[in-house]
């Protein structure tokens, strides 16, 4: 049966007899921090009426589609067999032909998490309200979301009380990661997550400022634009004049879209908690004929009716009919969800008409510096009180950069299946464990005698460094570790694995209470944000004496008798690189001191590539020994290909 090609559910045009030499990997050894996945060479399509279709007549200089900068959704089956079941094609170019390329596998994965950061994971299911309430229910949770004992800057070194607002949250390491898998829509299995050490792993705060939802701050922000009558209030000589400033306009993009502002009185009434700026751009002139000297202005913003804050001034000299004295503020204040906020323009004469002046709030033009207009924004930071969304209180980090972290801390590999969207992650020991077992296979039927060629050396070093990244404000060198091989003919020194994470210094805080430091304060006594890092849970009993005066007490604005704890749920680093080596690497660095990768050539029937897995090892008896699949290179059914297998 002749291969077939979908793209977007249309079978395309293939030459008689061509086939799409396809390319399967999970990792190479040689290079631990590549995960690769299936690709295919360059495929010639003619170029048929059904193609031309198809592809979006890409082949034209004039044509609109954007096709030929889209990832497409493809199909792929080698005779009977389908080998790429939920991938995606690319159109290099469109010469005599068209020239696609098609893509499966892990990179099925990594096309759905492309360009996305942890900000952008659906972690709504775990939004706490952060007060003493919230701090206190998740104290010591053996589960997302959780509160544990860390040196965030705040902790004393001495008594036994903390204030709850100086505790932040956190988040499992596990709720995060498998949150990347659910919302790219893909299951996952495998041992590591059920082991000790990837459950207990936690991702501490560590940003300067807990941060508001972008939900809070979308339904907060509000613009308001004066378009229509001028606003025109008398002001007699040595006197005040005080005018609520109202709005008219709702036909600007942007204009209060979530109805925060009542436009006929001016209030704006707030949905959130939280500090909020209000800016704005003030047209202002005298509206009489006799020159003026003297004529100021300022903006004054009233909470519930209260003045609270009041802008610069801006002095009128020689003001009379003349537009071009506008007034830029910007201020900020406290508010608590439902206070109202009013804007008042505040005039003054000391020197003019006895009779008073007519000061004009206007819309103005492109002579007068633009439309007065004013809006309203809810700030950045989090107050306490305020709903802690952890989407947006996670490390800056993408969802890519996390997963290989994960499998760089873990020794993991992992393969996609697209039929059923299931993503297995196994290491290289789990894979030498089943040689000669069930699940382990024979291809011995399948190798061209005589093809094959062993390759002796690495792409490692001697000695090789698995670090974390730097931190300015940690211990250099803590956590960090190496690896030897033993081969003269190697580099000297290489690094194997550097995370995007900083290591963790431990400190003695409350009453000698071993906990980790993951927030500093400098010398200046400003936060410093320190590189993102993971620590490990553990539980520390304080009072195994049961004197009562022997305990952590977490207390609300210094009130000591809220709620007693015996037992602190602390966070420690324990994830160096020397215990990670040795818990997850040992048949890794085992197989890289005897390494030997050996290249063939085998005629691998399609049935058996269909249920092929990274997972299983094989058995060649021609060479009398079993091995790890490295890579296949461009399979076509009926056809020899190229593969690479790592003795172990």
């Amino acid at each position: 049966m002749a291969d077939r090609l979908y793209i977007e559910g249309n079978r395309v045009d293939l030459y008689e007899g061509d086939q799409a030499g396809m390319n399967f990997a999970v990792n190479n050894l040689g290079d631990m921090t590549d995960r690769e996945g299936g690709f295919s060479y360059s495929l010639k399509i003619p170029k048929t009426d059904r193609n031309l279709s198809i592809l979006g007549y890409t082949h034209s200089l004039v044509s609109n589609t954007r096709k030929a900068f889209e990832k497409i959704a493809c199909q792929y089956y080698s005779g009977s067999v389908q080998l790429v079941g939920s991938g995606y094609c690319v159109i290099n170019d469109a010469g005599r032909d068209f020239n696609i390329s098609i893509y499966s596998g892990n990179t099925s994965l990594f096309n759905k998490i492309e360009g996305l950061k942890l900000s952008d994971l659906d972690l709504s299911a775990y939004d706490m309200m952060w007060d003493f309430t919230g701090i206190a229910s998740m104290y010591s949770n053996t589960a997302s979301p959780t509160c544990v004992l860390l040196d965030n800057g705040n902790v004393l070194s001495t008594g036994n009380e903390i204030e709850a607002s100086e505790m932040f949250f956190q988040l499992f390491w596990s709720t995060v990661l498998e949150q990347i898998f659910i919302d790219a829509g893909f299951g996952f299995e495998g041992e590591v997550f059920s082991d000790e050490e990837y459950t207990r792993a936690l991702f501490p705060f560590v940003n300067e400022i807990p941060k508001q939802g972008l939900l809070e701050i979308e339904e907060s922000e509000t613009k308001a634009v004066n378009t229509t009558t001028e606003i025109l209030t008398p002001t007699p000589t040595g006197t005040y004049s005080t005018v609520p400033l109202t709005f008219a306009d709702d036909s600007v993009d942007g204009y209060d879209v979530n109805g925060n502002l009542n436009v006929g009185t001016g209030i704006y009434t707030v949905p959130h908690k939280g500090k909020i700026k209000v800016k704005g751009h003030l047209v202002v002139y005298v509206n009489d004929m006799l020159p003026v000297t003297g004529t100021l202005c300022y903006v004054q913003v009233m909470v519930n009716a209260v003045q609270v804050a009041t802008s610069e001034t801006l002095l009128h000299e020689n003001a009379n009919d003349n537009a071009n004295n506008y007034l830029d503020f910007e201020l900020f204040v406290d508010v608590e969800a439902g206070d109202t906020i009013g804007l008042e323009a505040v005039t003054y004469n000391p020197i003019g008409h006895p009779l008073g002046y007519l000061v004009a709030i206007v819309t103005g033009d492109d002579t007068t510096n633009g439309k007065s207009y004013f809006q309203f924004d809810l700030d950045e930071e989090l107050f306490w009180g305020g709903m802690w969304r952890f989407s947006r209180n996670l490390p800056d980090m993408s969802q890519k950069d996390f997963l290989k972290m994960f499998c760089q801390l873990y020794g993991q590999s992992f393969e996609t299946d697209e039929f059923s969207s299931i993503i297995t992650f196994f290491n290289l020991d789990e894979v030498i464990a089943l040689r000669g077992l069930d699940g382990s296979l024979d291809w011995s039927d399948y190798l061209d005698v005589g093809s094959h060629s062993i390759k002796y050396h690495s792409t490692y070093a001697k000695t090789n460094e698995c670090i974390f990244s730097k931190d300015d404000e940690v211990t250099e060198f803590l956590g960090d570790s190496s690896f030897a091989i033993d081969d003269d003919t190697l580099k000297e020194k290489g690094t194997a694995i550097k995370v995007p994470v900083a290591a963790s210094d431990t400190v003695s805080r409350l009453q000698g209470i071993e906990m980790a430091e993951v927030l500093r304060f400098d010398i200046d006594d400003k936060p410093v944000t320190p590189k993102p890092r993971i620590l490990r849970r553990v539980n520390t009993p304080l009072n195994p004496s049961g004197l009562t005066e022997n305990y952590v007490r977490i207390i609300e604005a210094g009130t000591a008798n809220q709620n007693d704890f015996y037992n602190a749920s602390v966070g420690l680093f324990t994830h160096s690189f020397s215990y990670m080596l040795n818990r997850y690497y040992t048949g890794w660095i085992d197989t890289l001191n005897d390494y030997k990768v050996v290249t063939c050539n085998m005629l691998i029937p399609p049935s058996v590539m269909q249920s092929f897995s990274f997972t299983k090892p094989v058995y060649l008896k021609q060479l009398n020994s079993w091995f790890y699949v490295n890579k296949i290179e461009n399979y076509k059914s009926s056809k020899l290909c190229k593969v690479e297998l790592q003795r172990i």
